[in-house]
């Protein structure tokens, strides 16, 4: 693992990768076949929920089947684990009884909305030069896929300096701009011939941006044992905002309910947090005689090089204790609804850089001990 000195409020932080993507259907699957009371229904997505008259409970589940007819599933409990945009989506669109939809008394359902913005935002030149095959700058195997370190600080710093809990990833600078090229590669027409296409060696150059083409290189060529400058690829937390929100739209899917419009921005004082992780990272590397962060382009920049909205979305139905404020209490059950529980990233009151699989699996097990525990 790669270490830094204590004095400086650094730490190493892992990010990993999974080779296969994680498909829940698969290992319900697999549970289905040793319980005979689970029963899983494949293409049949909720399209929204119904209250009893009064509004006291959930009764019905309507679930539109492939040929478009509806199915209703009546259960003493629901869980919805949709995820943070189709989950906001079914809650807006169970509004037989409450015209704003269910969990939504304070207009909170779809609010709060967040994603993980990452991009190569800035750049680090070392006073000395480091192998380009230092455990911190090349992924590293794993039987299932993959991990690479980066550096963020440690919690008491962040909370010393009101820091957001950001992240970066650092890339030598030929093997930046070898990616860049090799992504530029890929859009030509040139790559259409067959026989390169099926090149080993094509194949082994052209593994996708920031992941393993630094190292086929390496192995060809031995380019570069080591190098002073590196990109910064950074992993971004924000601020909670209750104005990126997902909301009905206008447009209606085949079953008759409302898509979704999704509304997002990167704020001044999410920028002005970046900017702030930056000065300090600068800050400890020149104190420390070992290098220093280029990032002005950043502060004169107005529309930063940011990612649009492409993965983890997060906050929607968020947790917490003031009904103003969430969507569901402690134990993940929507507000005014004692039947109905949410699980998954919509949960999330803040968000972080992470991956947050482990967080979503850790949630959905806790409510799993909960709902145990209320039908005994």
């Amino acid at each position: 693992s790669p270490a830094f000195e204590n004095d400086t409020g650094l730490e190493d932080k892992c990010f990993q990768w999974a080779k296969n993507p994680f498909i829940a259907s698969d290992y319900l699957k697999e549970i289905a076949k040793h319980s005979s009371s689970l029963r899983i229904f494949l293409n049949a997505p909720v399209s929204c929920l119904q209250e009893s008259p009064d509004g006291s409970s959930v009764e019905i589940a309507e679930v539109t089947k492939p040929d478009g007819s509806i199915l209703t599933i009546k259960a003493r409990y629901f869980v919805l684990a949709a995820g943070g945009i189709e989950t906001p989506r079914i809650l807006l669109n169970s509004n037989q009884i409450r015209k704003t939809g269910l969990g939504n008394d304070h207009d909170v359902v779809g609010r709060y909305f967040s994603t993980h913005p990452k991009a190569d935002m800035a750049a680090i030149v070392l006073n000395k030069p480091v192998p380009t095959r230092h455990a911190l700058f090349i992924d590293h195997p794993l039987e299932a896929g993959s991990f690479r370190y980066g550096i963020g600080f440690s919690k008491e710093v962040q909370k010393r300096l009101e820091l957001l809990n950001h992240y970066v990833q650092l890339s030598p600078l030929l093997e930046y701009q070898a990616n860049q090229a090799f992504e530029a590669m890929k859009k030509t027409k040139v790559l259409n011939n067959t026989l390169i296409d099926r090149s080993k060696l094509m194949q082994g150059f052209l593994p996708g941006l920031g992941k393993m083409a630094y190292e086929a290189m390496g192995r060809i060529a031995k380019f570069q044992p080591g190098t002073k400058k590196f990109i910064l690829r950074g992993f971004l937390d924000q601020y909670p905002d209750r104005e990126n929100r997902i909301k009905l739209s206008s447009d209606k899917k085949a079953d008759g309910t409302h898509k979704v419009d999704i509304q997002w921005r990167y704020s001044d004082q999410d920028k002005a947090s970046v900017l702030k992780f930056f000065s300090h990272l600068d800050l400890i590397l020149q104190e420390h005689n070992i290098g220093a962060v280029e990032y002005s382009g950043l502060e004169k920049c107005e529309n930063w090089p940011l990612i649009g909205i492409h993965s983890h979305f997060m906050g929607t139905t968020r947790m917490g204790e003031d009904k103003k404020t969430s969507v569901t209490n402690a134990n993940a059950r929507v507000h005014g609804s004692p039947n109905l529980y949410i699980t998954g990233p919509s949960l999330f009151p803040a968000y972080g850089f992470a991956n947050p699989f482990l967080t979503i699996t850790a949630l959905s097990i806790r409510l799993g001990d909960h709902l145990l525990k209320q039908m005994k």
